[in-house]
């Protein structure tokens, strides 16, 4: 099973920063065999695992090796990465052996918990966080490409992440450049990312006041209509006048006024966002050398019309 490839942080410094990678088998197998491919010979690559029972050397009891990579190199060539690999084995089995000494039951002190997304352009924000009964002793960010051959150095240069801590939480923020997925995809393709609401003028929502103002007028309103309809004494006649209607149906003018009233303030505040655009077009520019040696026939008819012939096909 074939990993991504891992970056590795390229410092020239004495105290090297190495960086970890989790590498996890399907359920129901557990790893049996590791390698990893290296993009350059001075990474030096190291893993953990939980060992099996005795005679059964390289042999582990996990899903998952954690591979550490430490660039040594004396310079800085490139972006240095490395490809994790994994063999697993079906975990099924079983066996035991006879106790021959008084043994403590094998804990886990440290507890590695691996929170994997993807990017796109942009700035996100991941964390993964320690149980109620654990507490955090450190924490790494990795980041990884995909394909069979090493990313390049601008590959690499798109990507920036960074860790930090929260109490039992640890934060790990990743930006990508827009020409990331731009040279993912083809040459001329741009994505601009959609960005939250605003406004141009934020203080003229505070028009909004007005439609509280409006409901205690038109509450005042209700209230005086009310006594002018008591003052009436003939309440057989009055009933037979008003006849009989659904109350709520004078409210509805009242109510649309109010979303109307709303939605002018609101738009007083000039709302705008930024919406993705996608922009499929490219800028061609052709230079053709025109001076004598351009003459020359040993390309047919010259090497002026044969550059001509191609920026014809082209």
């Amino acid at each position: 099973m074939a990993g991504p490839w891992v970056v590795v942080p390229a410092g020239l410094g004495v105290a090297r920063t190495p960086v970890q990678f989790d590498l996890v088998c399907p359920k129901g197998y557990t790893v049996g065999g590791l390698d990893a491919e290296l993009s350059d010979r001075a990474i030096d690559v190291s893993f953990q695992g939980k060992d099996r029972q005795p005679g059964e050397p390289g042999i582990t009891t996990s899903r998952d090796a954690l591979f550490t990579a430490t660039y040594v190199g004396a310079t800085k060539r490139g972006a240095p990465t490395f490809r994790p690999h994994i063999g697993c084995m079906p975990g099924s089995g079983g066996g035991g052996r006879i106790q021959t000494a008084v043994t403590f039951k094998v804990g886990q002190p440290v507890v590695h918990r691996v929170a994997n997304f993807r990017l796109l352009p942009g700035v996100r924000r991941v964390s993964s966080a320690c149980g109620k009964k654990q507490r955090l002793v450190g924490g790494s960010v990795a980041t990884a490409f995909g394909g069979t051959t090493p990313p390049s150095a601008a590959t690499v240069g798109t990507l920036h992440a960074a860790r930090s801590f929260s109490g039992r939480r640890v934060i790990a923020t990743a930006q990508v450049a827009d020409a990331a997925l731009g040279a993912a995809r083809r040459p001329g393709l741009r994505c601009l990312r959609g960005g939250a609401m605003s406004f141009s003028s934020p203080w003229m929502l505070l028009t909004l006041l007005a439609i509280p103002l409006a409901i205690v007028l038109y509450r005042l309103a209700e209230r005086r209509r009310m006594r002018y309809a008591v003052a009436f004494t003939n309440l057989s006649v009055l009933a037979a006048v008003a006849g009989k209607g659904r109350a709520w149906r004078r409210h509805v003018p009242t109510a649309i006024f109010l979303l109307a009233l709303g939605a002018l303030c609101v738009g007083l505040a000039r709302p705008h966002r930024t919406t993705t655009v996608t922009q499929d077009k490219a800028t061609v520019i052709l230079v053709i050398d025109v001076s004598g040696s351009m003459q020359a026939t040993d390309v047919a008819p010259t090497r002026l019309g044969a550059a001509q012939n191609a920026v014809r096909q082209l």
